[in-house]
């Protein structure tokens, strides 16, 4: 069902949330290695709740299984999840250099590196600061979780309560009311149509909150079913 989507979307908002907490650590240097420890956790958890949503869906291993094939490929998506095992499961940490200093504009910045601590393959370690790394790489999980919402009807409602979405999957009206919360018939009067039933259901089918994420960080924005 397309609530199921919010188990997707709230790992997502996590990641973002230590994510944020990296930008803001400053010279903390406690804080910056705790918060890069959640991110890694809660990003690597994001496909965990894609495959627990959508295994079931036509088409979808199938789909997945390229994904899985990208990442394995992406040096970064491959150190990623090294420091997710290695900080949930060993203690290691490679977040162990930083240098604070003014910058240009005249605010004061702390970056910190990936230095040590790290038992994959060197060749791995990002070249980058961590905050740049670790923006990369979610930039990268927010390009699948795109992919999945343009792919599957499931996790928009806006998409999923089409008429040609209920068509497809032969949904009545009063199955598609249970699914928003309401007895079935709630909306049945000889006074309303059923084009106007389907179009009042609809407006109680708020849409993914994941939009302002697709804008921020992809500058993309999702098709959407025609309201009908």
């Amino acid at each position: 069902m397309a609530r199921s989507a919010d188990l997707i979307d709230s790992k997502v908002f996590e990641a973002e949330f230590f994510l944020q907490k990296i930008a803001e650590a400053g010279t903390d240097f406690f804080a910056a290695r705790c918060y890069l420890s959640a991110f890694a956790s809660s990003s690597r958890s994001i496909t965990f709740a894609i495959q627990a949503v959508l295994s079931d869906e036509e088409g979808f291993r199938e789909w997945y299984a390229h994904v899985q094939e990208r990442m394995r490929k992406d040096p970064l998506a491959r150190f990623f999840t090294t420091v997710r095992n290695e900080t949930q499961k060993i203690g290691h940490t490679p977040l162990n250099a930083g240098a604070s200093g003014w910058r240009g504009d005249g605010t004061w910045e702390t970056t910190y590196w990936f230095v040590g601590g790290y038992e994959g393959r060197e060749d791995e370690i990002p070249r980058v600061d961590v905050l740049t790394a670790c923006r990369t790489y979610f930039t990268t999980l927010l390009e699948i979780i795109y992919e999945c919402y343009e792919r599957f009807d499931v996790l928009s409602p806006l998409s999923f309560f089409s008429v040609p979405n209920l068509t497809a999957k032969g949904m009545t009206l009063e199955e598609m009311e249970e699914a928003l919360g309401f007895p079935r018939g709630w909306t049945d009067s000889p006074n309303i149509t059923e084009a106007e039933r389907h179009a009042l259901l609809r407006k109680q089918s708020p849409d993914t909150t994941m939009d302002r994420l697709f804008l921020r960080y992809l500058g993309k924005v999702r098709s959407h079913p025609d309201e009908q």
